[in-house]
């Protein structure tokens, strides 16, 4: 009456194992869809003329810098 894992042979083994498997899996997407995704620490590459513009929205430069500025990253 309670053979090997009460009930449970080698077929209910593979079944639970395939459940497991996929909880795992299923929480291994949905962490990876909550962190950031890019770089090694966590952090997305800015480019430099996002900075720019952000820096200009800030009020850090004034908008005479940031043309200056913009046009020396652009090369002209």
């Amino acid at each position: 009456m309670f053979g090997p894992g009460f009930g449970m042979g080698a077929s209910g083994f593979w079944v639970l194992l395939l459940i497991v498997g996929l909880a795992v899996l299923v929480w291994g997407l949905v962490e990876a869809r909550r962190r950031p995704s890019a770089g090694n620490d966590g952090w997305e590459r800015q480019r430099p003329e996002d900075i720019l513009r952000e820096r200009l929205a800030r009020g850090e430069i004034s908008e005479e810098d940031y043309r200056q500025r913009l046009r020396v990253l652009r090369g002209g």
